[in-house]
Formats: C-alpha cells, sequence, structure tokens
C-alpha cells in the first residue's frame, strides 16, 4: 500500500473568442507538491517471499521514501479553430518547472517533464462528442549527484523522461 496525498492547486484561466471561429485560451497554475510530496509512506504486508521475512523478521514492512518536491508554476496556451459547425482543431503548448528535487531524484520519481506540445480534433453532433488528441511530451533530463535515499542508490545517476500519447474520447449526453 503507497498513500498519496494530492496535492493542492490555485488555477488561473482566461479564454477569448478571438473570431467566431477562433477561440485563444492562456492557464497559470500552481501546484503544493511541498505540502504533499515530503514524503512516500510504503506500507507493505503479507510478504509470502521466506528470504525477505527472514531478512526483515517479519512478513510487513512500514517505510517512507524522503521526496521533498517543492512547490511549482505552470503556463498553458491553446487554440482552438472551428473547421466546420461540428468540428474542431485544437492545439496547445504547456510549461512547467521541475517539482523533483536533485537529492531525491529516481526513476519511479521522475515527474521532470517540462515542456510539451498537444494537437487534435473534437466533433460534436447532438448528443454525441469525440475527441482524438496527441501529445508529445519533450524528453527532459535531470541529474543526482548525492542521493538523500537509504544507502545512496542513485547517486550520480541521470534519468532521462518524454512522452508520447495518442487518446480518444467519446462521450454521450444523457
Amino acid at each position: 500500500q503507497v498513500r498519496n496525498e494530492l496535492p493542492r492547486s490555485l488555477v488561473s484561466h482566461f479564454a477569448y473568442q478571438a473570431t467566431p471561429r477562433l477561440l485563444l485560451a492562456s492557464q497559470m497554475t500552481w501546484v503544493n507538491w511541498k505540502r504533499s510530496f515530503v514524503t512516500l509512506p510504503v506500507a507493505l504486508s503479507n510478504g509470502s517471499n521466506l528470504g525477505i521475512n527472514t531478512l526483515l523478521g517479519s512478513s510487513s514492512l512500514n517505510d517512507a521514501v524522503p521526496l521533498q518536491w517543492k512547490d511549482r508554476y505552470s503556463q498553458h496556451a491553446g487554440f482552438e479553430w472551428a473547421l466546420l459547425e461540428n468540428v474542431k482543431f485544437r492545439g496547445g503548448y504547456s510549461h512547467a518547472g521541475n517539482p523533483v528535487p536533485a537529492s531525491t531524484l529516481s526513476p519511479l520519481t521522475a515527474a521532470i517533464l517540462r515542456q510539451q506540445l498537444t494537437a487534435g480534433l473534437g466533433w460534436h453532433r447532438h448528443r454525441v462528442s469525440s475527441d482524438l488528441a496527441y501529445s508529445y511530451g519533450f524528453t527532459a533530463s535531470a541529474s543526482n549527484g548525492r542521493s538523500a535515499l537509504l544507502s545512496g542508490e542513485y547517486a550520480n545517476s541521470v534519468v532521462r523522461a518524454g512522452i508520447q500519447a495518442l487518446t480518444l474520447g467519446t462521450s454521450f449526453t444523457f
């Protein structure tokens, strides 16, 4: 069991209908990572590996992984262009600060992505909507000189992360 406390956030956004077919939007977000991601509590129970249970002297383990994340801001900008009355093309860009300090960086907590581009098509007719979107998160890199994690297992390591996603969603209004 891993218990996460989701962070608080504050969001401000602005949308402007520039023309009947073009909507422009921007958003600024602050995320309170510092309060929520101080540590990551991990509770393991009912272990079935005899070797590990013997080493621990128990079939359970309670631990807390230090995180010490920092509060961060992110900025987003996008547009929606009406190709037809019921078909819209959307695009956007996002930039966010890395909340993960180098001292607690690991491949398991590598939320280091900073920039993302998105594009998509939306279709709506009567009570049915469908959206197809592609997003590309540019590869980000972070390094860890001296690790604050137990035994320093990730000391002098580099983590690289990038993401691409293709999503399709359909909704029906009742």
